[in-house]
């Protein structure tokens, strides 16, 4: 009987054990749940920057092109109107208001702007920046350029072709606009005027705006010198200054990013300074000196992702209850088990006890009764008289 609590006694400890051995794996394995879960997101959020990041680039590249063909339609409107002016041979600077300011060359030069409708508005000035005529109406109102940067570079500098300007507000319908802009030269170089196609901003701004996937997503055109031409959103205080400056412009531009993808939480060039961690794909356009720049934040960038860690976060937060549930309950049964064979291995030591101390009296008793009687010592034995 002391053999079998003995071994009652070992299956309770070992039962014992198996309870916390059990509670241990379940707690490791809710460990590794949780170890796993923030392995899932780190990895998960890489690949939702890298998935961007090549979304960004291939959005900056695309948009660079269309850009590059809208600005070249542009411009062969303009050249169209170069080579009338050309054709007409003039040498002397009053030359260019007699050919050109009559309802003929109205005519003309709106028809060949018409096919463009990125082109808001194509200008013959003289050499003193007043408007000879142009596409809107004639004859033309009262206007002079001659404080425009278009008009200044080209009257300076006799190399110059071309000359793509700084949007400014259209003095004739107050609207923001930027200039492809040529030079009428004798045959000797001297500058006679200027030839000019505008182009809304807003025009890009709305192209943009096709592209944008949330609010959380920026396009701008930059001259390579840091001016802004266009933006989407639009920011009509930014229009016509200069970001060159600026770190991330700076970044882009000086050390050759263009082309790349940047991650930065540099301040936005358009914001008031605060950091915010972005995507940046600028993209040279062909042909001239720009680039496009789409910027996106992370409210686009990590919104699938959120939704998904979330889900996911549930489910395995459901399952973790779960685990650490059954992890309790099959502790506590075992611990029950483990304590009612302890409280058995005790009742049947005390039993055994018991039986013992009985046995041992009634052996005693029985041996008491069995043993032969002995004569006292010192009594006489005496046999009777006959």
């Amino acid at each position: 009987m002391k053999l079998a609590g003995n071994l009652t006694a070992l299956r309770a400890i070992y039962s014992l054990r198996e309870t916390r051995i059990a509670a241990l794996l379940g707690v490791l394995f809710a460990l590794l749940l949780v170890v796993s879960l923030l392995a899932w997101g780190s990895l998960s959020r890489e690949a939702a920057l890298r998935e961007w990041q090549l979304i960004a680039q291939s959005l900056s590249r695309a948009l660079s092109q269309e850009v590059s063909q809208s600005l070249r339609t542009a411009d062969l409107v303009l050249k169209s109107i170069a080579d009338q002016v050309e054709q007409a041979g003039l040498e002397r600077p009053e030359q260019v208001d007699q050919a050109f300011n009559n309802q003929a060359t109205f005519e003309t030069i709106r028809n060949r702007a018409l096919v463009a409708p990125q082109v808001d508005v194509a200008t013959i000035t003289n050499n003193k920046g007043d408007v000879v005529n142009f596409t809107r109406s004639f004859p033309p109102p009262r206007i002079n350029l001659s404080d425009r940067d278009y008009f200044q570079s080209l009257g300076s500098d006799a190399s110059l072709t071309s000359f793509l300007s700084i949007p400014v507000r259209n003095r004739g319908t107050g609207t923001w606009t930027f200039y492809i802009a040529r030079p009428i030269r004798t045959s000797t170089g001297a500058f006679l005027g200027a030839l000019l196609t505008g182009i809304h901003s807003e025009y890009y701004a709305k192209l943009f705006e096709t592209s944008a996937l949330s609010g959380d997503m920026a396009v701008s055109l930059f001259r390579t010198d840091g001016f802004l031409l266009a933006r989407y959103p639009i920011k009509e205080d930014f229009l016509g200054k200069s970001f060159a400056q600026r770190p991330v412009f700076k970044t882009l531009v000086d050390q050759g990013r263009l082309g790349e993808t940047m991650l930065t939480n540099e301040p936005r060039m358009t914001s008031g300074g605060e950091k915010e961690l972005r995507i940046i794909a600028p993209s040279a356009v062909p042909g001239y000196p720009l680039l496009v720049s789409v910027t996106i934040g992370t409210d686009l960038i990590f919104a699938r992702w959120r939704t998904t860690a979330l889900w996911v976060g549930i489910t395995v937060s459901t399952l973790l209850l779960i685990i650490l549930s059954l992890t309790h309950v099959t502790a506590r049964l075992l611990h029950g088990q483990a304590k009612a064979m302890l409280d058995l291995s005790h009742e049947k030591q005390r039993a055994d006890a018991v039986a013992a101390r009985y046995a041992s009296q009634a052996s005693g008793m029985s041996l008491a009764r069995s043993a032969p009687t002995c004569p006292s010592r010192g009594a006489v034995s005496r046999r009777p008289r006959d």
